[in-house]
């Protein structure tokens, strides 16, 4: 009877060093930023006042920031309609903020004006999906458009 019991107390400590407590599955990104990495394509539109810089074929590339060991950020490049464009992103979950910035000396339509950007994005699956805020002052006035980015990872 004791060695039965010996054995059944060995079997059950076995066992259970082989229990877990959690869900053993999940996967846990350790650079949440890795997602949006990469080359993307597609469309930039602006419907109002910023329509001449509408472009049907935006290429930017989103790559790790300056300093490699922020994971929640990327850095955004383009050219859109002749305007370079880097944009550091915030990024949580699938989603980006853009800081703001401001390119100085942009001609818009036969006029040099500061441009300021900013906006968020979100990315499902290879999709990516942007609104950016596009202002200036011109003549005086503050002018403003909210533009869109629709693309695909390459």
């Amino acid at each position: 009877m004791l060695r039965q019991l010996t054995l059944l107390t060995f079997i059950i400590i076995g066992s259970l060093s082989f229990y877990s407590c959690g869900d053993d599955g999940e996967v846990v990104m350790e650079n949440p930023n890795e997602q949006f990495f990469g080359d993307y394509s597609g469309t930039f539109t602006c419907p109002g006042v910023f329509a001449s810089i509408n472009d049907s074929a935006v290429e930017f590339s989103i790559t790790p920031p300056p300093n490699a060991n922020d994971v929640n950020k990327v850095t955004v490049a383009t050219n859109i309609s002749g305007i370079p464009i880097s944009l550091e992103g915030d990024v949580s979950g699938n989603s980006l903020t853009f800081s703001d910035l401001v390119i100085e000396n942009v001609e818009v339509s036969g006029i040099t004006t500061d441009v300021t950007f900013s906006g968020s994005a979100l990315l499902n699956g290879n999709d990516l999906t942007a609104t950016l805020a596009v202002g200036a002052t011109v003549l005086g006035a503050s002018v403003s458009d909210n533009c869109s980015y629709v693309g695909s990872k390459q």
